[in-house]
């Protein structure tokens, strides 16, 4: 419990990080974003072993489906949206008033939900909160930006990655609406997402703007 609580911590910090820096210039010193939205390897403080080696082995890294359907457990809710965690995930600390959380049934399973006021530059692309993204990440993450997904009809990005040392598969979402910062982090356990190959998907497919 104490490892998780420490996780979602650190979750919630780098996203707040992340919002907080982006815009506020400097160039990233990964590489650049690709524009046109397609599958983009932006390794930060660890390089990939070989070229083009993508982070962990996840039988379903890219959530790109279309057609899903929305997951149906606890619904997670903040100031303006709103999510549904896997049916059968149970509440767990988001850790900050501003957040929240659920928990699966794998040892690392985490979904986190967080919304606030977003403190980055109010002309912030999703580039811009990419290249934030990178360099807050933790030491040693080997990340991919996927292709961006649709939260209820706004833009979001969608990185997926690995930390050397730690098993998890990670999957950070993130947006800004109206002046809020919207984030979305899985932790998950390959184990986890070989049983549901659309977890991610069907979660996204259930975000939902009350605000």
């Amino acid at each position: 419990m104490i490892r998780t609580r420490r996780r979602w911590a650190s979750v919630a910090l780098v996203a707040a990080l992340a919002v907080g820096t982006a815009g506020c210039g400097g160039d990233d010193e990964g590489s650049e974003a690709d524009p046109s939205g397609s599958p983009t390897e932006d390794v930060s403080s660890t390089p990939a072993e070989s070229p083009g080696e993508s982070p962990g082995e996840s039988p379903s890294k890219s959530p790109t489906g279309s057609s899903v359907a929305a997951a149906t457990g606890i619904e997670l809710a903040e100031a303006t949206s709103a999510l549904n965690a896997p049916a059968g995930w149970t509440p767990a600390d988001g850790i900050v008033d501003y957040a929240s959380a659920a928990r699966g049934p794998g040892r690392r399973d985490s979904l986190l939900l967080s919304d606030n006021r977003s403190l980055a530059s109010p002309d912030a692309t999703l580039d811009d909160l990419v290249k934030s993204w990178h360099r807050v990440a933790p030491e040693g993450t080997q990340a991919e930006r996927l292709p961006d997904v649709d939260l209820d009809g706004t833009p979001a990005y969608c990185i997926y990655y690995t930390v050397k040392g730690d098993p998890s598969l990670n999957y950070d979402i993130s947006t800004i609406r109206n002046g809020q910062s919207i984030n979305i982090t899985f932790v998950l356990d390959d184990k986890t997402l070989e049983a549901d190959p659309q977890l991610v998907e069907s979660v996204l497919a259930s975000f939902r703007w009350v605000a």
